[in-house]
């Protein structure tokens, strides 16, 4: 390999459940659980279809799927009424899996059973759920982003704070999301487009130095290691809304094996500063959120990530421009852009409860129960070697 290529292998594991979305759901016309053993079947379509044309019956099959709505029987059900044995439900499934909480859930009003959908993980063109490198790379951009804001003068954070980000928000006449969306794009073509490729304009993606860093996708993981989880959203004072939104996720413990190339004729960065920057994101998101639900909670050694569906501290640099004695003034620009940005869906939301009552933005830490054990959702260790 050429010496200006620096290969490294990479491991993550996960240490709470991790929600890599598809895009697609899985209905209640597609899956079967079984609520004795607390597990969830994802069914293959075409072999049912198969047995019923065999059965000269497709037509039956037919209606059920062609006339689908909510009201319609759970697929379990409806193989029952149409005479099906349970017997043949695992010649027809593609992979069972567990599912602590019922995806079964009873409407307020009339206490009427409810089949919930289920969010798909990413899976492969053979089935196969897999962690794609756009994920991983997407959360090293944060940290990386946060390791570069990191490293600047006070001048530069107060200038994209105050001017860019507050002054824009106030004066704007379109919409406050899409100024938002423009400006961190901004910032991090100022922070990473140092390249010369395209000299005519500078903003091009070509002129990234990110385009030096190559993250595959992750080697092809178990349908076994994946278990079926609910959203609990939990307030400081661990009081929690249980959410009726179901994700198929990694489990705790998963080994995501995956390739990092780094281009150093085209990056700065080194492993090390790689390194780093997954520390400092860890870093913001448990000083500045996660310790305002639990105190005791620590910063471990190791060098932990948050990727997927974990919450928004993880996700966003803004907490990045203020230091450690100016965590109330992180909060407060926090708290500013989503009442900005969500405009009615502030106080629909609650949070105008966020700084008042709770002293964190956003007051929900997204957590999730696994074999009577709840964990945050999108926490993982990562190792390169």
């Amino acid at each position: 390999m050429s010496n200006f290529l620096k290969h490294y292998s990479g491991i993550m594991t996960t240490l709470g459940p991790v929600h890599i979305g598809s895009g697609s759901i899985y209905k209640k016309n597609e899956y079967i659980f079984d609520a004795a053993s607390k597990s969830i079947s994802i069914m293959d379509i075409g072999k049912i279809y198969q047995h019923f044309i065999d059965e000269n019956k497709a037509d039956l099959f037919e209606k059920y799927f062609g006339n689908y709505s909510s009201t319609s029987l759970p697929l379990k059900s409806w193989l029952e009424s149409n005479g099906k044995p349970p017997e043949l439900y695992s010649k027809w499934s593609k992979y069972t899996i567990h599912s602590s909480d019922s995806v079964i859930t009873h409407e307020k009003q009339n206490d009427k059973e409810k089949y919930q959908d289920i969010l798909a993980f990413m899976k492969d063109p053979y089935g196969l759920p897999y962690v794609p490198g756009s994920s991983i790379k997407g959360m090293l951009r944060t940290a990386l982003a946060l390791y570069e804001i990191a490293k600047r003068d006070d001048n530069f954070k107060t200038f994209w704070t105050d001017d860019k980000i507050i002054q824009e928000l106030d004066n704007t006449k379109d919409k406050p999301n899409r100024v938002l969306s423009r400006q961190v794009k901004d910032l991090e073509a100022e922070l990473f487009n140092t390249l010369s490729r395209n000299k005519k304009r500078q903003s091009d993606a070509v002129n990234s130095i990110l385009s030096g860093l190559i993250v595959g996708d992750s080697k092809p993981l178990r349908c076994e290691d994946l278990a079926i989880c609910r959203k609990y959203d939990v307030r400081p004072d661990n009081s929690e809304n249980v959410l009726p939104i179901f994700k198929e996720s990694l489990k705790p413990g998963v080994k995501v094996e995956f390739d990092l190339t780094i281009d150093s004729d085209l990056c700065q960065y080194s492993i090390e500063n790689i390194k780093m920057a997954i520390t400092l994101l860890n870093d913001i998101v448990v000083k500045r959120f996660i310790k305002q639900f639990d105190e005791k909670y620590k910063l471990e050694d190791d060098t932990i990530g948050w990727i997927g569906s974990c919450g928004f501290t993880s996700k966003t640099l803004i907490q990045g421009f203020y230091d450690d004695n100016q965590a109330d003034l992180a909060l407060d620009a926090t708290d500013y852009i989503f009442e900005k940005t969500l405009r009615d869906n502030y106080d629909q939301h609650n949070h105008n409860k966020d700084v008042k009552e709770y002293g964190v933005a956003p007051h929900m830490r997204k957590q999730t129960v696994v074999s009577n054990q709840k964990y945050d959702f999108g926490k993982v260790k990562f190792d390169f070697v």
